[in-house]
């Protein structure tokens, strides 16, 4: 007798956008398969938690790595069937998170893998190779890091994920085929050819490699394109009915800050960095001129918040976007426009150099501009794939040297940026600012690199509970030049960093400051504290997270 086929469960896993909405194209079009069961864990998906897209269907709210209700079911389905495979269609980058823990569970559970599925998380994954051709030394590495994530995986069960150091994450993401039959989705894989320092990785990964075609929407039946839409939370019918008459408008994408740029753009003015290009862009004369005076549409950054908001009600006749809506919606629709400016993004790397008119890079302050095309990965990363040609990126000390601009962004505008980030009453008022409803505002004084290897797992499990964190990084610290090196390998992007200096200039302060044992004089910073130890032990760290959580009890800020 014939035994019957395993049920297969797939499980979609991701806490970001670009790889959510490329999983998204194979769940809709796969789903609805015979004997198969989808579990998605998008943590940009307006879904709810326990909502179906059809009866075959689960979702769940959630951070980087699975919750317990991913397993319950996977234990329940395989009661109910039988016998189950597994499919995971997960981050790369950030696959030590997310993907290992939930391998090595299925592990222990006897669960069989039947195929990964790795999907890039935009332009910040080609950055990390970049960083990576930079430093070829670092694959001479590679074999000890994935003997490493093997015994992770096989020798016992984990309640944590991979660990090791950031810069190193790219390396994992890219060596799950060692283990798992693995496809890697990437919309452009041949980066891979063209970084000769990588060409052992690439000979090594090329055939496990697919190129993601936003075209695949047009596979999908009518009800399955709906059900894209409802993930991602966008009225597919407003949408095309704000785009009527709009075949020869502009796309002005906005830009946010993270952690990585704790010297530069993070601690400095993104509204009046947003000010400039709106103001230049109508401009005769300006590099950033756009002639024809077109319709402009405004997309702001998804992590913008109050800064998309204020440059909304700012500029009245800009026809705002959703800032949470994936741009590559547009492409899926094959929307008309004239083009796409602004600040760089992932987006850029579905487009032709005839689509954009030019690339604003804003890092740099006085350095010549071959220095800065070198040095910022973006921009590198822009020539290095002939997204544009080095004429078609502006850089913002350009026009500040033109004397096109009074004042740079990175000098005068710190309070406008710190404003954008809270909602007490002082600086509401002081702003003119409207504010969404959000929980407490974390800060975490950093004045070592140390002091930041402590915190980063504190900080995981407060991130996954909602609570925003940002790093007060004490400039005048000795340290101070280790720490935004460190933060240079830091490869995550739900951190935000302002220097002490930026704070102060702000007049703000966090609902609850974490500090250093015995730092006393640290605690104006925060209208509630608690601290940390440097040496990050397990029970003082339990401690600074229940202090937080007693903060959250004790005041009721509405944000």
């Amino acid at each position: 007798m014939t035994q019957p086929l395993p049920h297969l469960v797939r499980i979609y896993l991701d806490p970001f956008t670009m790889p959510m909405l490329q999983q998204l194209l194979h769940f809709c079009r796969h789903s609805e398969e015979e004997h198969t069961t989808s579990l998605t864990t998008w943590g940009r998906s307006t879904l709810q938690d326990g909502e179906q897209l059809h009866p075959r269907h689960q979702h769940f709210k959630q951070g980087i790595a699975p919750v317990i209700g991913v397993y319950e079911r996977l234990i329940a389905l395989c009661e109910q069937h039988g016998r189950i495979e597994v499919e995971i269609h997960s981050n790369l980058i950030y696959s030590s998170d997310a993907l290992a823990p939930l391998l090595n569970a299925l592990h222990f559970l006897k669960y069989p893998v039947r195929m990964l599925h790795l999907y890039e998380d935009g332009t910040f994954d080609y950055c990390e190779l970049l960083k990576l051709s930079d430093e070829p030394e670092r694959l001479t590495q590679r074999e000890a890091i994935l003997s490493r994530l093997e015994s992770y995986l096989y020798e016992s069960p984990r309640s944590v994920g991979f660990s090791g150091p950031g810069q190193d994450k790219i390396i994992v993401g890219q060596g799950w085929h060692r283990f798992y039959p693995t496809r890697y989705h990437m919309v452009r894989p041949d980066i891979m050819t063209r970084l000769p320092a990588l060409k052992s990785l690439a000979d090594e990964l090329l055939s496990h490699m697919e190129r993601t075609d936003w075209g695949d929407f047009d596979l999908l039946a009518p009800h399955q394109q709906a059900w894209l839409f409802r993930a991602v939370g966008v009225d597919r019918a407003s949408l095309e009915r704000l785009l009527v008459g709009c075949e020869e408008a502009i796309i002005v994408l906005g830009t946010s800050q993270n952690v990585q740029d704790a010297q530069g753009l993070a601690a400095r003015g993104i509204i009046r960095l947003h000010h400039d290009l709106l103001k230049h862009i109508r401009k005769s004369g300006s590099p950033l001129h756009i002639s024809g005076k077109p319709v402009l549409l405004f997309k702001g950054h998804p992590a913008g918040y109050i800064v998309n908001d204020h440059i909304v009600r700012q500029y009245p006749r800009l026809i705002p976007l959703p800032a949470s809506m994936p741009m590559e919606l547009l492409l899926m629709l094959k929307t008309p426009f004239r083009g796409i400016c602004g600040f760089m993004s992932s987006t850029h790397l579905s487009l032709s150099k005839e689509q954009i008119p030019f690339i604003l890079a804003p890092p740099e302050k006085n350095v010549p501009r071959e220095v800065a095309l070198r040095q910022w990965p973006l921009q590198r990363l822009a020539l290095l794939l002939g997204i544009v040609e080095e004429r078609q990126i502006v850089l913002y000390s350009e026009l500040y040297r033109r004397g096109e601009i009074p004042y740079p962004y990175w000098d005068k505008y710190t309070s406008q940026s710190l404003a954008g980030m809270r909602t007490m009453s002082d600086i509401q008022r002081g702003s003119g600012l409207t504010f969404p409803q959000k929980t407490l505002v974390l800060g975490f004084y950093i004045s070592h690199p140390n002091e930041f290897i402590a915190l980063e797992k504190s900080l995981d499990n407060l991130i996954r509970m909602g609570f925003p964190c940002i790093l007060a990084i004490n400039e005048t610290s000795p340290d101070f030049t280790a720490v935004c090196e460190h933060m240079n390998t830091v490869t995550r992007k739900d951190l935000q960093a302002f220097t002490l200096a930026a704070i102060k200039e702000a007049d703000f302060r966090f609902d609850c400051f974490a500090v250093p044992t015995g730092r006393e004089d640290l605690h104006t910073w925060g209208y509630h504290w608690t601290e940390y130890s440097p040496v990050g032990s397990q029970g003082t760290q339990q401690h600074m997270i229940l202090g937080i959580l007693n903060a959250q009890k004790k005041y009721v800020i509405l944000m």
